[in-house]
């Protein structure tokens, strides 16, 4: 089955199409919700648990310790739909620790998940999911013919042909909020050539949820983040070249999860992280740069978990808190860094 760049095998194969929506049909409605931001994430890409956790919990109000999304995972995975992945020994559903757990789709289950988000008008779609191969990017965006477009999930990939620089695409600053008025969540993974989080974006004042994973050029956050007073969880997982986070953090107080697992480069937090007074969960591991905590750490009185590595758990044992919960999970080893 030959098919051009960009094209999906359903328009040429009806009945590949009408055997996968057979494993829809004992889904609720949630379970299909659930299925279909499925298709948010790159291909052959491993899926974060606990990122689908914060989405659910957020998008559909479901409890926020995971249970009701493991019972949705449970649910697609007893359909084959995707393969659901436990790698830590201890992990279990009872404390809710799925740090180390995944999921796995396969390329014609996203495909499949990608069609059943695009049956509307693109005006009126929930997700927006954007797939850009070698150097095409849609009409609307390089023409200035952008649509209001009331979706609330963004996800932009590219592949390896893909060179232009996101920070030159022509879309103004002032647009963004005005296309996406709605948008409440960003995912941004394997974005190889992301320098720079474009500063327009720090503008969709209504953002709750950042992720930005293995984005290996990354080095620098802009001071307009502190805008995002809405965001609740800020995951820079595996930005390597991360220098730190710039002081405007501090700004947000609703933040209650952040990572910076696997940000090696990030010598120091901010001086003023006792701001962050929402902040709840802090995962650190594999932040080797780091030889000191502020002084203002201990005044994070919200702060219940740490996930680190030994060397950063002593860190933290020099500050007196009285119900901090200290992880240290079994190192794993994950390769996919290497790739750029």
């Amino acid at each position: 089955m030959e098919l051009s760049k960009g094209q999906s095998i359903f328009y040429s194969e009806k009945r590949v199409l009408d055997c996968l929506q057979l494993s829809l049909a004992s889904l609720d409605d949630e379970q299909k919700e659930c299925f279909m931001d499925l298709g948010l994430f790159p291909e052959d890409r491993k899926i974060p648990v606990t990122a689908l956790i914060d989405m659910w919990a957020e998008l559909y109000k479901l409890d926020k310790n995971g249970v009701q999304a493991i019972s949705n995972l449970h649910k697609l995975s007893s359909q084959n739909l995707l393969n659901l992945v436990v790698t830590r020994k201890d992990a279990s559903e009872a404390d809710g620790c799925y740090d180390d757990a995944f999921v796995l789709q396969h390329d014609l289950l996203r495909e499949l998940a990608i069609h059943q988000s695009s049956q509307k008008p693109m005006e009126e779609r929930k997700r927006l999911i954007l797939d850009l191969t070698e150097n095409k990017l849609p009409e609307w965006w390089t023409e200035g013919k952008q649509p209001c477009i009331k979706a609330r999930l963004l996800s932009i990939s590219s592949d390896q042909m893909f060179s232009s620089s996101w920070c030159n695409m022509q879309v103004s600053e002032v647009e963004i909020p005005n296309m996406f008025p709605n948008l409440t969540e960003i995912n941004i993974d394997y974005c190889n050539d992301l320098m720079r989080f474009p500063d327009g974006l720090c503008d969709l004042l209504q953002l709750k949820k950042l992720s930005i994973s293995n984005c290996h050029k990354l080095s620098v956050l802009p001071e307009g983040i502190g805008k995002l007073e809405n965001l609740e969880l800020l995951r820079l997982y595996t930005c390597i070249r991360l220098l730190g986070l710039p002081d405007s953090i501090r700004n947000l107080h609703r933040l209650t999860v952040l990572d910076i697992t696997g940000c090696f480069r990030v010598k120091k937090l901010p001086k003023h992280i006792d701001e962050l007074c929402s902040l709840r969960k802090l995962y650190m591991r594999k932040c080797r740069g780091l030889s000191e905590l502020p002084a203002s750490i201990i005044d994070l009185k919200k702060l219940k978990k740490v996930v680190c590595d030994t060397e950063t758990a002593q860190l933290w044992e020099e500050h007196p808190f009285a119900n901090l919960k200290i992880s240290i999970p079994e190192e794993t080893n994950d390769l996919n860094w290497l790739e750029s």
